[in-house]
């Protein structure tokens, strides 16, 4: 008998927020001591809707071509099958389900074909009790037909837009935001406590994911933007659960990518089918038959124009990182020319908030000629940044950065490929000749 999945979309929750909030989401920390925890998961994109569309598809480039944020009359490019349409053509019934007030009208009935019909139906519902028995129903259903299901379920409660009553009652920001973590724990345990209730649980896969996190103008103001910006840790940087009945309970430090996602579900639900080949470069792997030594991640399609957005405010930027680094090229902020390239040693600086290339001096190819803090005269800073941690820092610098620029190069050549004409936006190689000066 073929198991069941539950795909738990965590909005606006990154590994930062769900560790700083977890007195609020109990239930999701039960489930995930529970599961195959993976604390080097990446976001392949910083907003919901690129997530999506990463983790259905297991590619990163199926928005690319588009030159601006996708609206009815776009398309995707079609590389890559949809996780849930295969599902479905594997005799699988379907379901997605938005809660939330605030996204309902903003986005049209098949979010833009990352969704499409054939994957079968999505609900966007603004009544909590509605959401329950809609759900309620399915699983119901889909017991007395005897078919494995996949509900895709997405609360938009920890979205700083959401405006549910409950929430809203919180008059204190953060109390709002504790507010929040805890309406989207509760719609879990009810989702749990069903799937228990109808003996579903035991054959069922749940795949817990945060698609992003909120930076909150720690690295900038972006006119009050807080995601879909910098690819910053704090924003790319996310849990990831998979709950296999209590089997296969451990944590695991192995590099994911959202791409990831998709060919390791497939793989652990349909283990007869054969792998897909990747259908483009930015394809992902099966976590379970191979690993990855690097992740990417992006704030824009490819070809997208920047500030096109409603508040202008968007700029475009891409990093990598290989669990230790992290190198970020950005073509600036705030409406100035600050773009350029920023290095981070993440298990030192969680947050990325102090760019190593300060410590600097490059060439005009952007290459590290120097590194030497004159004002740093502390035995602290010298015992901390040693001889070899510089050299291991030059090196990774090097190899992050020729990575880096190959990739979005490769991005831009693909995007090209399915691009209809008109205005667009291609990444600057100047960026990648300088360290970025941030304005605050």
């Amino acid at each position: 008998m073929r198991r069941n999945l539950v795909l738990i979309h965590l909005e606006s929750v990154s590994q930062m927020a769900f560790w700083q909030y977890s007195a609020e989401m109990e239930t999701l920390f039960n489930l995930m001591g529970r599961s195959a925890a993976f604390s080097n998961f990446q976001a392949a994109s910083t907003s919901s809707v690129m997530s999506m569309s990463d983790l259905l598809h297991g590619d990163s480039s199926e928005l690319d071509h588009l030159p601006l944020f996708p609206n009815d009359g776009n398309r995707l490019a079609g590389r890559s099958g949809n996780l849930f349409l295969t599902l479905l053509e594997q005799g699988y019934r379907t379901l997605g389900v938005q809660y939330g007030s605030f996204s309902l009208g903003d986005a049209p009935n098949n979010f833009w074909g990352v969704w499409p019909e054939a994957c079968g139906q999505f609900r966007w519902l603004d009544r909590r009790e509605e959401m329950y028995l809609e759900i309620r129903d399915f699983l119901e259903k889909s017991r007395a037909a005897g078919q494995p299901f996949a509900l895709y379920y997405w609360n938009l409660n920890t979205h700083l837009r959401d405006e549910d009553p409950l929430k809203d009652k919180n008059l204190a920001y953060h109390e709002r935001f504790q507010a929040g973590y805890r309406l989207l724990d509760l719609s879990v345990k009810r989702l749990l406590d069903d799937l228990a209730a109808l003996g579903l649980l035991q054959d069922t896969l749940i795949a817990a994911f945060g698609d992003h996190g909120d930076d909150l103008w720690r690295h900038g103001c972006y006119r009050g933007r807080s995601h879909a910006i910098d690819p910053y840790a704090n924003v790319a940087w996310c849990p990831l659960f998979i709950y296999n009945n209590g089997h296969d309970v451990c944590v695991s430090a192995k590099m994911v990518s959202m791409i990831d996602l998709k060919p390791t579900l497939r793989h652990l639900l349909l283990p007869e089918l054969a792998p897909e080949p990747p259908a483009t470069p930015f394809s992902g792997i099966d976590i379970l038959a191979a690993s990855r030594s690097v992740a990417f991640a992006q704030s824009m399609f490819a070809l997208q124009i920047e500030r096109s957005d409603p508040a202008r405010a968007m700029t475009k930027s891409y990093a990598v990182t290989n669990g230790e680094l992290r190198l970020l090229a950005s073509t600036g902020s705030d409406f100035d020319d600050s773009g350029g390239l920023e290095l981070y040693l993440e298990q030192w600086d969680h947050g990325d908030t102090r760019n190593l290339l300060d410590f600097c001096r490059l060439d005009a190819s952007g290459e590290i000629i120097a590194f030497a803090v004159p004002e740093a005269v502390h035995p602290h800073f010298f015992m901390t940044l040693n001889p070899g941690t510089i050299r291991d820092l030059l090196d990774g610098y090097r190899n992050l950065r020729r990575l880096l620029a190959a990739f979005i190069k490769q991005k831009e050549t693909e995007a090209l490929k399915l691009f209809s004409g008109g205005p667009k936006h291609l990444f600057p190689d100047a960026a990648f000749a300088r360290a970025r000066k941030r304005k605050w």
